[in-house]
């Protein structure tokens, strides 16, 4: 039995997905944000968990009102502070 499962993290700025293991025993919620880098768009922000199909047609209808952009925009913001 694995002990891992694949869930895919979702860009709020280009909307595209990267799949990565996630510890059966450190799972979070749906819909979870996770700061990592998108190699789609080259953006270093937080990306959101997606474990089902349901979840995905979340994000996808989110994505598309744009209802992510303020907290882009905050989490490039942090992301950038944090460099500094």
């Amino acid at each position: 039995m694995s002990k891992y499962e694949i869930h895919d993290f979702y860009c709020m700025k280009c909307g595209n997905s990267v799949p990565l293991p996630r510890k059966l025993n450190k799972l979070r919620e749906s819909m979870h944000r996770k700061k990592l880098h998108c190699p789609y768009c080259n953006t270093m922000a937080n990306m959101v968990e997606v474990k089902t199909y349901e979840d995905k047609m979340k994000f996808i209808e989110m994505f598309n009102n744009g209802e992510f952009e303020e907290e882009l925009k905050t989490s490039i913001e942090a992301v950038q502070n944090e460099v500094i």
